[in-house]
């Protein structure tokens, strides 16, 4: 996965996971790393799948509420703020630290995909919580082209004001 090989790092993982003598945290990483490069190689739904068998790794977590954002359903939306909330995330101040920094997901990243979360899910102060979120979010990244910008801008360009 480090040299974009995601094939291959995906039959690497299904190597491990089907090998009998691996053990059961063996399998989660396998199926966390196989989910991982399933969403760079095809698109973040793919490794959906991957991500539940991975169990309750943070890396893993963080890409099944990503894939449940990305599914674009009222209820899977939800289903991911209640994830990323308990990942850490609803708190603007959070760092998010992951093992494995070939996923290329930053701290900024996630909070501007819980800002867009929020505004999707339009629960009662979901706007503010939005708000908040992209602000933080903007301030590690104030770059109009990264996922942060893209975002940032989608949220503008959907109706969420003060930002």
């Amino acid at each position: 996965m480090e040299y974009g090989n995601y094939g291959g790092a995906m039959l690497y993982f299904d190597s491990v996971i089907n090998n009998t003598e691996a053990t059961t945290e063996e399998r989660q990483q396998a199926y966390n790393g196989r989910g991982w490069a399933k969403v760079k190689y095809y698109d973040t739904v793919a490794g959906k799948n991957d991500f539940i068998q991975a169990g309750d790794l943070k890396e893993s977590l963080l890409g099944y509420a990503m894939a449940l954002v990305q599914q674009g359903q009222q209820s899977t939306v939800a289903q991911a703020v209640d994830i990323f909330e308990d990942i850490g995330l609803g708190d603007t101040s959070y760092e998010l630290t992951l093992e494995h920094k070939g996923i290329g997901v930053t701290s900024a990243d996630a909070h501007a995909m819980l800002a867009y979360a929020y505004f999707w899910r339009g629960d009662s102060g979901d706007d503010q919580k939005a708000r908040d979120q992209i602000t933080a979010a903007r301030n590690a990244d104030d770059s109009d082209t990264s996922s942060v910008g893209q975002i940032y801008n989608t949220l503008k360009k959907a109706g969420l004001t003060g930002i």
